[in-house]
């Protein structure tokens, strides 16, 4: 059975799937049609030219490109943000997917206090693959109608963002924030 975390997500693993129509959003956003680099992934399930797989290819020690995809195990997540941001320096943009904790102190240092990174809030309702199945994460819960237990989408609600540490400014400088693709907001959201 999943189990609830106080995050409001569901969970039985560290490394659910990126689910297909979220990648194809974030290509589409960027106009390009795969990335150069998955920099943290069990299979390879991103279209990217190059991918760092667990256990063949350390992430937070190799170089990375200059387009990748990062969806890191959430209980390392903080030492993959530091990695993004490093490379970020080097020029490198990265798209990555995070659990949304702007409470934490790597979101408002590496993340809010940084003028290059672009934010948007996932919509609830985003569903994950599961690794092992190759589906759709699901979820049991008893019915209160009913009584019968049954199984429902797993899905992330709210808890997570899509943050891209771009190595470049895309765009013009705006009273100290970017204006993207004619899209302007003080806390740099995106609208994917």
């Amino acid at each position: 059975m999943e189990k609830q975390s106080k995050y409001n997500f569901n969970f039985t693993k560290n490394d659910y799937l990126t689910p297909p129509e979220l990648i194809e959003k974030l290509l589409s956003f960027k106009g390009e049609r795969e990335f150069d680099l998955d920099v943290c992934c069990r299979f390879k399930n991103i279209p990217a030219k190059k991918h760092y797989v667990f256990g063949e290819t350390d992430g937070l020690k190799a170089p990375w490109e200059r387009f990748n995809w990062m969806n890191p195990p959430f209980d390392t997540g903080y030492e993959w943000v530091k990695k993004a941001v490093a490379e970020q320096q080097k020029g490198n943009t990265t798209f990555s997917i995070l659990p949304t904790r702007t409470e934490t102190a790597f979101w408002q240092e590496y993340i809010i206090k940084n003028p290059l990174c672009l934010v948007q809030h996932l919509r609830k309702g985003l569903n994950f693959i599961d690794p092992e199945t190759m589906k759709p994460v699901t979820m049991q819960k008893k019915n209160p109608q009913t009584g019968m237990i049954e199984e429902t989408p797993g899905v992330y609600k709210n808890a997570l963002s899509v943050v891209i540490f771009a190595g470049v400014p895309w765009g013009v400088r705006v009273g100290g924030e970017y204006e993207l693709n004619g899209l302007y907001s003080p806390i740099r959201i995106i609208d994917l």
